[in-house]
């Protein structure tokens, strides 16, 4: 008799435990995903910070590259032009 006693409360105390695993394996599930998701927004502000910075800096570079073949063309053409 005891030993079934014994044997109910072993399979008791593993199917609370089984229980208890999943449930805690499911919230660290949960607070993974919310890690995953709060670092990917974080990436990705700062990824649009760093392409504002890098923009910046280039932007006035690539001016100045499209006016001097611009001037490059118009003086071309004006030069042509006076040969003719």
């Amino acid at each position: 008799m005891d030993q079934q006693i014994n044997e109910a409360v072993k399979v008791a105390v593993q199917i609370q435990s089984d229980r208890l695993r999943d449930e805690a394996q499911r919230d660290n599930d949960e607070i993974l995903k919310t890690i995953d998701e709060n670092t990917q927004k974080i990436i990705k502000e700062q990824v649009k910070e760093q392409v504002k910075v890098q923009v910046s800096k280039i932007l006035p570079r690539i001016k100045q590259a499209v006016n001097e073949q611009l001037e490059a063309k118009v003086l071309t053409r004006s030069s042509y032009s006076s040969k003719i």
